[in-house]
């Protein structure tokens, strides 16, 4: 495996890994804002869904939203840019 492929993979585990940890951050903040915005309630069923934000990425993280959703939203896009480079990373090792 030439450097060039060691780089990219590198970058693809690195990105996805942030990308996980930012996700994992932003829906726990987003539970406990709602959890802190009505305590009597049910802050899981409350908080915006993961699957709502991948759907408009984009539109949070650039938008003026919560920070919750838009640090779901840079995990996500982290997420997006690792499986990019990891399919480089591939191509890259099948033709090097």
């Amino acid at each position: 495996m030439n450097v060039a492929a060691v780089v990219l993979w590198m970058f693809a585990l690195v990105l996805g890994i942030f990308g996980l940890v930012f996700t994992a951050m932003g829906a726990s903040s987003e539970r406990g804002y709602w959890s802190q915005r009505d305590p009597s309630g049910n802050a899981r069923q409350d908080a915006t869904k993961i699957s709502a934000i991948a759907k408009r990425t984009w539109h949070y993280a650039a938008g003026e939203y919560r920070a919750p959703l838009r640090i779901m939203a840079i995990g996500i896009l982290l997420i997006e840019l690792a499986v990019i480079f990891a399919v480089i990373a591939l191509i890259v090792t099948i033709v090097a």
